[in-house]
């Protein structure tokens, strides 16, 4: 622990040494508590002061690394896991009970064998142990309780989930959290959103963000301000927020149109890599439209497009085409609707494309 804590001060000073590491390897320096050994053998509350030291300077670090400086909201939901929109630093002190209960529960058969006398939950009658478990079943939902005889208790990531989760949730259904914030919560929890802070930075592999942008991707996953006061779209003269939610759906300007193609010409990139012989934007595809319907098509014999890449095998079942499209949840008509459930867009979207 001690050890830890003088890494992330070296950090935070400058003085660690370098290394090519993704977001996500360089947030575990700090990472989940199961990497933090004393949290599972000692009680949180006979270590309160070093676990909350070594989580001031996680933060610290944190900041010194990004260039980014979470407010005390923004950091809560940087400290959640990558699946429900954090970056997956976590709290050592808020994860320690955890760690330590599971610990507990998971060793009692081997003590058992060895002291035939050993009971986990003989434990609970101490002051300790006992505040330990309900801390932990105050962050719980009612269905997840921990029973205080130690039986049956989760892993430690399965605990630890289920605080996350109603931690979300909570915020997901207050009335003091705004639609705009639901909306963002809703959709940076979507599978696969968070991927991008595993990815090890290539310039190969298309995977390396420059520091600038990086921030600001950052920024945008824990809905921190990107603007310092609102502003009007420079492209088609909309109101532009401090969060710059307009400028993923402004239909001026053509950026839609190249994020599309950047996701056409990475997903190409990679199909080309895997040997599988794409064509990007294969023309003949579909049969030309009556001139009635189309005078710029009536003008050409290739035909219509019917994807942005053709492969002429995929899975082993014959040809396939893929076909991209970039739309956004946060779009004025659908984001009241991605307050409750971050799929709504694009599954109407792809009726559209259909």
């Amino acid at each position: 622990m001690h050890w830890s804590i003088g890494l992330l001060r070296g950090v935070r000073r400058g003085k660690a040494c370098s290394c090519k590491a993704s977001p996500r390897q360089a947030a575990r320096i700090g990472g989940p508590t199961n990497r933090i050994g004393a949290t599972r053998v000692v009680l949180a509350d006979l270590q309160s002061k070093t676990l909350t030291a070594f989580d001031h300077d996680v933060r610290s670090a944190f900041a010194a690394a990004a260039g980014v400086h979470p407010d005390n909201d923004a950091w809560k939901r940087a400290c959640r896991k990558v699946a429900f929109g954090g970056l997956g630093l976590r709290k050592a002190s808020e994860y320690a009970d955890a760690a330590f209960i599971s610990s507990l529960s998971s060793c009692s058969e081997l003590a058992s064998s060895i002291d035939g006398a050993f009971r986990a939950g003989d434990n609970v009658s101490t002051n300790h142990v006992g505040n330990a478990i309900d801390r932990i079943n105050a962050k719980l939902p009612a269905e997840f309780q921990l029973d205080p005889s130690l039986e049956e208790i989760p892993s430690q990531k399965g605990i630890t989930t289920k605080m996350e989760r109603k931690s979300l949730d909570a915020d997901l259904l207050s009335a003091d959290v705004s639609t705009a914030m639901k909306a963002h919560l809703q959709l940076v929890s979507v599978p696969g959103s968070g991927a991008w802070l595993h990815g090890f930075p290539s310039r190969v592999a298309k995977t390396l963000i420059d520091a600038p942008l990086f921030r600001i991707a950052i920024k945008r996953r824990l809905r921190m301000p990107i603007l310092h006061e609102p502003c009007h779209c420079p492209s088609c003269g909309t109101s532009l927020d401090i969060y710059a939610d307009h400028a993923l759906v402004c239909m001026c300007g053509g950026d839609r149109t190249l994020r599309h193609n950047a996701l056409r010409d990475t997903a190409n990139w990679f199909a080309k890599t895997a040997g599988l012989n794409p064509v990007k934007e294969k023309a003949g595809l579909l049969p030309p439209r009556p001139d009635a319907d189309s005078i710029r098509e009536g003008l050409t014999t290739r035909g219509r497009r019917l994807a942005d890449i053709w492969l002429p095998q995929w899975l082993g079942n014959g040809p396939a085409p893929w076909d991209f499209a970039v739309t956004s949840g946060l779009r004025a008509d659908e984001i009241h609707v991605s307050a409750v459930g971050a799929g709504h867009c694009t599954v109407a979207y792809e009726e559209v494309k259909r």
